[in-house]
């Protein structure tokens, strides 16, 4: 079964704040940052269980890496669920 990917609004506003904050200083990085997120997560519909699980931030909780960005996301019955990007050197929480 191919599931399709659900972003949470949380993982909308990690986004938007990531690009704005990079394009501030360099909007084609901004860009391209964005770009190499949305290229792990469309790698996740074949292959779900490519990124290691993450037990210690929540129950069923995995992640990929895009450059200094943590994907964290849980794959569900029918869907794929980003729920939060963030960067590496952020403490990991779920709800804030």
């Amino acid at each position: 079964m191919t599931r399709r990917i659900v972003r949470t609004r949380r993982a909308d506003e990690d986004l938007i704040a990531i690009w704005q904050s990079i394009a501030a200083e360099d909007l084609a990085a901004a860009d391209r940052i964005l770009d190499a997120i949305d290229a792990r997560c469309q790698q996740l519909p074949r292959h779900p269980f490519s990124g290691p699980a993450k037990e210690d931030i929540g129950r069923g909780m995995r992640h990929l890496v895009a450059g200094h960005y943590m994907i964290l996301y849980r794959i569900e019955s029918e869907i794929i669920c980003v729920v939060r990007v963030l960067h590496d050197r952020r403490r990991l929480r779920i709800d804030g």
